[in-house]
């Protein structure tokens, strides 16, 4: 999960962040402005389907629909002012000005500059000192060994390409880079009356679309034009002044223009003094003010670009996010037209028994007042965007559903998979949307139906519906929890007991209702025990028939009886039905097949498969063996991770901010496994850390001895971020890196606990 970033706004993703949804063709789109993206045909675009000086009205497009010429919309987040990252706006400078002219010679870099104030030290660098002239008397040059570590620690290489570490930095150290790039090879041409321009010139056209991302998520938009001048010889002077014939690539311009100079001025600028002199006189020249940036981009081409493994995101609320600065959509239970957006609400139907019947006048109230109750929520809720705010209501969907249903069954004395418990789930369903709808046409007739109804099918029937739909069923995984009930949506319960061991001890823990239920029948500590072991009731011995029929977990009940239930419930759901057909480990392709072969016979909208044991990390119902029973290791295999580990997290105090290490043991054989670096909100490289991470958990699961792990940890080089916070007097922990401190703590943690130090248990 991660904040996306959103017309310079953050919106939370789902759990899983990006998700690859398989391998497919691509196509890669290309704009007249140089923004680029490679995607699937058929992957959503938001297009200005019309737009005058005041508005533009956007809709949804696949991508494969695009024609030359269209106009799509880039992201607009000038209001976003400062992130979080790695690197400060002084170390960003630096390598803006090495990208720009630098090379690395002799185990250190070299800055070359073009000015007679050579740089000014205005950027938080105090190594800025020991420039000095050579031949040209306007050049002068800078020997640090610092600036290549520092180099060498985002990616960068003599070819001077910006890398994804560059692109990850914080706020400041994006406003330092581009001003070092910008003060080495940027002009500032043009006047008032034809127009002033910002223009940074290169021949390494990836590094100005690179730079052209950057800019944007400053809120500056920006244009690429290529081949400016073509590839070929032209006679320059030599080292001696002498004219003599040299190879010369193609050159390519970046461009800034319009009220994007003003943000440009503002949040990047120049330190070259001529330069920033130059832009301030034309901008205070102008007597009208600058034209407004619409945040658009004009189709170029779109080409077919291969096959590659492809990915999404859902960001819940925009179902939007930025790829390369483009608008796309994301990716789901509620089909949507463009611009709609989800309104969800879901009835809790464990409260909806009274003495083992379904109390129907209560359910009908309650579906009533919900529908009344998400149709004003359309009118009172603040959207992200106006589009959105205009086609939500103008169809007005909303999505009722339920939670619970597996605990109205058990209450009503039914099980999950008998046809009777079908029978009984398929009766309220079809109640909940009869009243609802019925609610939606009261409600049409006191407020009027909704906008798009004449070109709706109730408009043939005369249904004068205020609702375009009403139900849909949600997973709601956290909101059955905080409604006390058990069965999330329409899923079954999922363990009946599992055993949860924490630093406190192994507890069992069991179904409410199944240990109310127990408790009534006088059932044994002894056959609780035995259920808390296997986590289930089938087949233990003291558990009554009838408590066995009722109580049974997902993994208990025949996939074909899970999609039974959706098949009887989809009858009488407007939309689609969030549902997981648990399938055992031993679960073939073909019987997968056979799942989606009946689900679309059953007229079902959607479905997800899952195998047991096929996802790490998932809740694990029953014992599972042991990590110390698995075979010994041979070389070059990994051992298994543990389904169950236990962690300690010791805090960093590093050169660009806080780092957390944790440490994870298996509580059974107290055997390291596993560290987990994050950086904290203010600062540090997350990639970095990450690779970090995972490429100890996989010597510590290799078997490689944790002592020569630490010994490497610690024999890296100094950080220069380290050594600028230490001379700042900031207190770091121990190390003079990352790595070291990293090892440092990890030696402490695992001598503090006494944790073995090899997965062999020696």
């Amino acid at each position: 999960r991660f904040a996306a970033i959103i017309d310079g706004k953050a919106y939370l993703t789902g759990e899983e962040g990006f998700f690859k949804t398989g391998t497919k063709s691509v196509v890669r789109l290309r704009t007249q402005e140089g923004y680029t993206l490679r995607l699937t045909a058929n992957h959503q675009i938001l297009r200005a389907a019309n737009k005058t000086r005041c508005r533009i009205e956007r809709e949804w497009v696949p991508a494969g629909q695009l024609q030359p010429g269209d106009q799509i919309l880039l992201h607009k987040h000038r209001a976003l002012d400062n992130w979080p990252g790695c690197l400060s706006k002084g170390e960003g400078y630096a390598l803006g000005l090495w990208v720009g002219h630098g090379t690395l010679k002799q185990e250190t870099a070299v800055l070359r500059v073009w000015s007679q104030e050579k740089v000014a030290n205005d950027q938080g660098r105090s190594d800025f000192v020991g420039w000095s002239a050579v031949n040209d008397p306007n050049e002068f040059r800078l020997k640090q060994v610092s600036i290549m570590t520092l180099a060498e620690q985002m990616g960068l290489s003599p070819g001077n390409t910006i890398t994804p570490s560059i692109e990850g930095m914080s706020y400041a150290a994006y406003q330092g880079f581009l001003r070092g790039l910008f003060d080495t090879d940027g002009t500032v041409i043009g006047t008032q009356p034809k127009g002033v321009r910002v223009r940074l010139a290169q021949s390494n056209l990836a590094l100005l679309q690179a730079v052209q991302r950057m800019l944007l998520r400053l809120g500056i938009v920006s244009t690429i034009y290529t081949d400016r001048q073509v590839a070929g010889e032209k006679i320059l002077p030599d080292s001696q002044r002498e004219p003599k014939k040299h190879s010369v690539q193609a050159q390519h311009a970046l461009v800034i223009s319009k009220d994007n100079l003003c943000f440009f001025a503002e949040r990047v600028g120049f330190t070259n003094r001529e330069k920033a002199i130059r832009l301030e006189s034309l901008l205070k020249s102008y007597k009208r003010e600058f034209n407004r940036e619409r945040f658009m981009a004009t189709v170029l081409d779109l080409t077919e670009d291969g096959v590659e493994e492809v990915y999404d995101v859902q960001v819940p609320g925009v179902n939007a996010f930025d790829a390369n600065g483009l608008y796309v959509h994301n990716c789901g239970e509620q089909p949507l037209s463009p611009g709609e957006s989800c309104l969800l609400g879901s009835i809790n139907l464990a409260n909806m028994v009274e003495n083992g019947e379904v109390n129907w006048d209560r359910l009908k109230q309650v579906t009533t007042v919900a529908v009344r109750f998400l149709d004003n929520m359309i009118d009172v809720g603040q959207y992200p965007l106006d589009f959105i705010a205009h086609h939500t209501r103008n169809t007005r969907k909303i999505g009722l559903g339920i939670l619970g249903l597996h605990d109205l069954l058990i209450k009503c004395g039914q099980a999950y998979d008998s046809p009777e418990g079908r029978q009984l789930a398929g009766r309220v369903m079809q109640y909940i949307q009869e009243t609802a709808h019925r609610t939606s046409e009261d409600l049409g007739m006191e407020k009027s139906v909704f906008p798009q109804w004449e070109q709706s099918i109730f408009a043939a029937t005369g249904q004068k519906r205020r609702n375009a739909a009403c139900i849909t069923v949600a997973p709601t995984g956290s909101i059955t929890v905080l409604a006390g009930a058990e069965g999330y949506g329409i899923e079954p319960i999922f363990a009946i007991a599992y055993r949860k061991t924490t630093q406190a001890g192994v507890f069992d823990v069991f179904s409410p209702l199944f240990q109310e239920a127990c408790a009534h029948a006088g059932v044994s500590q002894r056959a609780m025990a035995e259920v808390a072991k296997k986590g289930t009731c089938q087949g233990v011995e003291g558990i009554p028939e009838h408590i066995s029929r009722l109580f049974k977990g997902a993994q208990d009940i025949d996939p074909r009886d899970h999609l039974a239930m959706q098949i009887a419930l989809q009858e009488y759901v407007d939309n689609a039905i969030s549902k997981t057909i648990n399938l055992p480990n031993s679960a073939t392709a073909e019987d997968i097949g056979e799942i989606y072969q009946a689900a679309w016979a059953g007229n079902l909208k959607g479905i997800t498969v899952f195998r047991d044991g096929s996802k790490q990390g998932v809740i694990e119902v029953g014992e599972k063996k042991s990590v110390s029973e698995a075979r010994n290791l041979g070389y070059g295999q990994i051992k298994p991770r543990p389904i169950r580990t236990i962690g300690v997290t010791e805090r960093l105090d590093t050169g660009c901010g806080k780092v957390y290490l944790t440490v994870n043991y298996d509580p059974d054989t107290e055997e390291v496994i596993e560290t987990f670096i994050t950086t904290g909100s203010d600062g540090g490289c997350l990639v970095y850390t990450e690779a970090t991470s995972r490429l100890v958990s996989m010597a510590i699961r290799a078997g490689v001895p944790i002592p020569e792990i630490i010994e490497q940890l610690g024999s890296t080089h100094s950080c220069p971020s380290w050594m600028l916070a230490r001379g700042k007097g900031r207190r770091l922990s121990p190390g003079k890196s990352c790595a070291g401190a990293i090892g440092a703590a990890l030696e402490k943690i695992i001598r503090e606990n006494a944790f073995k130090t090899r997965v062999s248990g020696e």
